[in-house]
């Protein structure tokens, strides 16, 4: 299984014409705890241009504890991941839960309480985080439900 997806992955090779663009959206779902890389890279045909590399990286994380709990790891989705303006968390619970989250900066250090000790349905749910105020930079997502709690690191973009 893939860490990275490229969601919508168009018709390969392109053609874009001038003044044009296209948008890529690429999706990090770990498979394992640690940090994953990959390289994207972008060959352009005219004769006065050189292929763009970029560099991605994501790192898996696990719960921090043990408990038993009615939330499942495999059941949050974050996206867009790298994000800007707006966090969309999708999540699944197997009944009624008080759930709790925190954003945090690298080094653990408090940054904002998007909601605290709100009440979900069982079922599917999404919640949109608004990220407008962080800066650029890696973040750490914490999620809280009773003693279990789950951290997600995720990156901002401009």
């Amino acid at each position: 299984m893939l860490d990275f997806v490229i969601e919508n992955k168009p018709n390969l090779p392109l053609t874009i014409n001038g003044n044009a663009s296209q948008n890529l959206t690429i999706t990090f779902k770990p498979t394992k705890i640690g940090t994953r890389n990959a390289k994207l890279v972008l060959r352009n045909t005219d004769f006065n241009e050189q292929q763009f590399t970029f560099q991605i990286s994501g790192e898996g994380l696990m719960s921090t504890s043990t408990n038993d709990s009615k939330l499942n790891v495999d059941q949050f989705q974050f996206t867009p991941n790298p994000f800007n303006q707006y966090l969309n968390l999708n999540f699944k619970l197997n009944s009624h839960e008080l759930i709790s989250c925190n954003i945090q900066d690298i080094n653990g250090k408090l940054i904002k309480t998007p909601f605290t000790n709100k009440h979900f349905q069982a079922g599917n749910n999404l919640e949109i985080i608004n990220t407008s105020t962080l800066a650029p930079g890696m973040y750490i997502i914490e999620l809280i439900s009773g003693i279990t709690k789950y951290q997600f690191k995720l990156a901002k973009v401009f």
